[in-house]
């Protein structure tokens, strides 16, 4: 009982660490908006100071409390099902984009949010926080963190529930979001699941996010 309130907490504190890097951006894009200034070099180079050391407190983490390897070979070993997740990602996100264009919702609010951000931000700095640090973050905390911390024996319970505070963390409004988000959550655990390597899950919400702030930036 003590360690699950341990893990508890740690994986309460590991989420809060996951907002620190785009809280720092928000800060800077507020003080630019109010001074009228553009991203300066300083700020960049706080910000990715910032950002490396919560992706250095997560991989510590995985690695000591999960015994996470973070190996190249990994990724190598399992590219069919990297690819297969890849493109299951894109099907979930069509399903979703479809339900919401019936609910006439044009955009979920987290995604409305990234792209407030990105308008501000150079498009190198914005690919580091979201295309590739939360991958990171979001698969040690939900599928390391609480599939292996709480359902090791349960993996289907540890599917359905990761799954559903992966998509709650991303604040959907609309069952087309929620469907969306839930379905990645979805995806990525099964995925998770299939090899217990949390390598193959970063790979594949690192793929699909870096192809999502391409399009982002093609876009504006």
């Amino acid at each position: 009982m003590k360690k699950a309130i341990i893990d508890g907490l740690k994986l309460i504190g590991f989420f809060l660490l996951t907002q620190v890097p785009m809280a720092f951006l928000m800060a800077f894009i507020t003080l630019n908006n109010q001074s009228g200034a553009d991203f300066s070099f300083i700020q960049l180079l706080i910000t990715v100071i910032v950002f490396l050391a919560v992706v250095y407190l997560f991989i510590r983490w995985g690695k000591k409390r999960f015994d996470a390897q973070f190996h190249l070979s990994i990724i190598k070993d399992n590219w069919k099902i990297i690819l297969i997740g890849f493109v299951a990602c894109y099907g979930v996100a069509m399903l979703g984009s479809m339900i919401m264009s019936i609910q006439d919702v044009s955009n979920t609010v987290n995604q409305e949010a990234i792209d407030l951000m990105a308008a501000q931000t150079p498009m190198s700095l914005m690919w580091l926080l979201a295309g590739v640090g939360a991958p990171i973050m979001e698969e040690i905390l939900f599928r390391l963190g609480i599939i292996e911390s709480f359902f090791k024996n349960k993996p289907m319970l540890g599917l359905i529930i990761s799954s559903l505070i992966f998509a709650l963390a991303h604040t959907p409004t609309d069952i087309g979001s929620f469907v969306l988000y839930g379905g990645l959550g979805v995806v990525l655990a099964t995925c998770y699941l299939k090899t217990r390597q949390v390598e193959v899950a970063i790979t594949i919400h690192l793929l699909y996010n870096t192809m999502g702030v391409i399009a982002m930036y093609l876009l504006m």
